[in-house]
């Protein structure tokens, strides 16, 4: 059994839905400001930004060319970790200005090591979209809620080969293939499409 108080740092992070949080809208065009998650005069010398963000909604930070964040905007360091592992996993780009060494424990090795180095290496849009796919993939692997499951089970020494019965039981569904994603607000999603009836009812859709 998994103690909690045994339980390696990660598990103590929030995880994501990606059906939730995802990259769907994102564009490589991208305003030159970097922006921080709090005051500017709070980042460590030497760090550029050029204003404080007015929102942490990860569809208006991943207009910007990158965010960056210290440990002082956060209330703790896991719920840190679980913010800017959202923002990665929704496209926008982290650095982490203060290269807190205790954060990887939360983040994970390669997300962590994305978020101290990856904006460095952005020297066109092209660069700056394969960094941003790979800290997508990086928070994906580590912190969805599948991916969060999983570490759990594999820590209490538990066989996660069913998982996917216990995170999907619907009918149809293949419970080891990432679900799908979303439409984001403004980019095609309709409320107003009527529900098909189940298979085999006899039931006629809606006209």
């Amino acid at each position: 059994m998994l103690e909690l108080s045994e339980a390696p740092a990660i598990l103590s992070v929030p995880a994501f839905d990606p059906e939730q949080v995802n990259p769907i809208g994102w564009s490589p065009h991208h305003t030159p400001e970097v922006v921080s998650l709090g005051p500017v005069a709070d980042l460590p010398e030497g760090v550029p930004a050029d204003r404080p963000a007015r929102s942490r909604d990860p569809e208006i930070l991943r207009y910007f060319r990158h965010v960056e964040d210290i440990g002082g905007y956060h209330e703790s360091v896991a719920r840190r970790a679980g913010k800017l592992a959202e923002l990665a996993a929704s496209g926008v780009l982290v650095h982490i200005a203060d290269h807190d060494p205790a954060l990887e424990r939360y983040l994970g090795e390669d997300l962590h090591l994305l978020m101290t180095h990856g904006v460095s290496n952005m020297g066109d849009s092209h660069a700056r979209e394969g960094i941003s796919i790979a800290m997508r993939r990086a928070a994906l692997r580590t912190h969805s809620l599948r991916s969060r499951a999983r570490q759990a089970l594999s820590e209490g020494g538990v066989d996660g080969a069913g998982l996917g019965l216990l995170l999907d039981t619907r009918p149809g569904v293949d419970p080891g293939a990432d679900p799908p994603p979303r439409p984001a607000r403004g980019h095609g999603a309709d409320d107003r499409t009527p529900a098909l009836p189940p298979p085999g009812t006899g039931a006629r859709a809606p006209r």
